[in-house]
Parts: C-alpha cells; sequence; structure tokens
C-alpha cells in the first residue's frame, strides 16, 4: 500500500501562562530513590531457566514541591517477577 503523508505542526505552547491551581498546602516530593535488587536462577531443562527477583525503589530524600500537597502518599515501589527464560542458539 502506497499513500502520501503530510505532517502539520500544531500551533505553539506558551509555558507562561500556566499557573497552578492549588497554592496552599505543604509537601515533600522524594527525589532521590536507590533501585534494589535480588534475584535468582533455578534450570528446569536444558536451555530453559526459571527466575525469581526481588525490586524495591527505596526513596531516600526530600525537598518542597508545590505539586505535592501530602508526602505520605509518595509511593513505596516493590515488585515480585517470576518467570521462564529461554535460550536460543
Amino acid at each position: 500500500m502506497i499513500g502520501r503523508v503530510e505532517n502539520k505542526q500544531s500551533a505553539a505552547i506558551d509555558s507562561s501562562l500556566y499557573h497552578v491551581p492549588v497554592q496552599s498546602g505543604t509537601g515533600n516530593f522524594k527525589r532521590l530513590t536507590f533501585d534494589l535488587g535480588l534475584g535468582t536462577e533455578f534450570p528446569i531443562a536444558p536451555m530453559i531457566y526459571g527466575y525469581l527477583e526481588t525490586r524495591a525503589l527505596l526513596p531516600t530524600t526530600d525537598y518542597p514541591s508545590p505539586y505535592l500537597l501530602i508526602n505520605e502518599n509518595a509511593p513505596l515501589t516493590i515488585a515480585i517477577n517470576l518467570g521462564v527464560r529461554v535460550i536460543f542458539e
């Protein structure tokens, strides 16, 4: 299928017109995080391996942000992953 495509740019956005709807409140944004992980692999069959890993994003430092009103709602992310790896040669 052959067709003609023409791209047109949209109107320029003026960021000086932006405003924050809520001007009061306090909050801290978690800025620096440690990305920690621990995992293992185990053989299931020739060229097939299972794996299990745990990952965590741990926030460490704070700084005030006008965009977050409640710092206690900043997420603490923890993931547990289980899967199969198949190696093709």
